[in-house]
């Protein structure tokens, strides 16, 4: 099993000797590729942070930078009051009060503040909503973080790490979701175009085995991906979409030497 997998990746040329394989093999062998590269980017998408400390200084510093504001929190009350205040940027909003609001494109994120509760959103989907007498310990002014009060500049800050924290999960899963997709659908892309490529190496072969060949050809394809979540390498990304081809070349091409041979 070792050395056949090690000519799957390592000798395009010889590929055709597994013409014959059975669909079970050619499927255990695609599962394997799969998923060691599922697993790599698993490990990958699950321990990187999404959101840092400087994005919760850069969301605080956008309402320093805000139209003034006397929108206030109290710890007596767990309740956020105060004028409603909007704060849009290329890729977010900061809603504050606002009974409608409104995501206006796609793949921006809107932070939701009502009068008792924050909620992150993007595309729809809700990332986190948490209480704010569960996050905020002390009182908190905007008009004194606009004045320049370090201490409520630094509980706000304070408010905006813990709620990206709390929601880093809960991207990841997203993100992973959307990994897996797009490497799917670059697959299919890759398969059908080594299928084509295989009608002009080599048009003899019966549909059979040429599929069963070009699954083998393509299996490359998560091996170079796996290798660039590995060293984070994103020009492998265009290795691993035209590394199939040649390889789809080289089988067909030696295959066709060979029934010359004969």
């Amino acid at each position: 099993m070792y050395d056949k997998i090690r000519i799957l990746l390592c000798h395009p040329k010889w590929i055709g000797l597994y013409y014959k394989d059975s669909v079970l093999k050619i499927l255990a062998y695609i599962l394997i590729v799969i998923s060691l590269c599922f697993g790599v980017k698993a490990i990958v998408d699950y321990n990187t942070d999404y959101f840092t400390n400087a994005d919760a200084k850069y969301l605080t510093t956008c309402i320093v930078n805000g139209d003034k504001s006397d929108i206030t929190y109290s710890m007596a009350t767990n309740e956020m009051t105060g004028t409603p205040l909007r704060i849009e940027r290329d890729n977010f909003i900061l809603s504050f009060l606002e009974e409608e609001p409104q995501e206006l494109k796609d793949n921006m994120f809107i932070f939701l503040f009502s009068k008792d509760s924050i909620q992150i959103r993007q595309n729809g989907t809700t990332f986190g909503d948490m209480k704010y007498k569960d996050i905020i310990s002390k009182d908190i002014s905007f008009s004194e973080i606009q004045d320049g009060n370090y201490s409520q500049y630094a509980q706000m800050q304070g408010v905006f790490d813990i709620a990206l924290n709390r929601i880093n999960g809960k991207y990841a899963n997203v993100c992973f979701l959307q990994d897996i997709m797009q490497l799917f659908n670059y697959f299919i892309g890759v398969f059908v175009v080594c299928v084509a490529f295989s009608f002009f190496d080599n048009p003899s072969i019966a549909h059979s085995i040429r599929l069963k060949l070009v699954f083998y050809t393509s299996g490359i394809y998560f091996v170079v991906m796996t290798f660039a979540f590995i060293f984070g390498w994103n020009w492998l990304t265009f290795v691993a979409f035209f590394l199939p081809i040649i390889y789809e070349h080289i089988t067909f091409t030696h295959i066709v030497r060979v029934e010359n041979k004969r």
